[in-house]
């Protein structure tokens, strides 16, 4: 059976896309994997580009 969607790729460019991208990393890094306690922000982030997978449904 063939997914009826897809994803891009695109840099973040909203407010609401970068609260996604760190909620999301949060949710991976401090909570599932506990890798860290609070927060796994650093110094790169600030100039890091972030980017995001969007996903693109297809209508049949």
């Amino acid at each position: 059976m063939k997914p009826d969607h897809s994803y891009y790729f695109k840099l973040v460019t909203s407010s609401e896309e970068l609260r996604a991208y760190f909620d999301l990393r949060a949710s991976i890094f401090c909570r599932e994997q506990q890798l860290f306690e609070q927060t796994d922000i650093d110094q790169i982030d600030q100039i890091a580009h972030p980017i995001v997978a969007i996903i693109r449904h297809q209508t049949l």
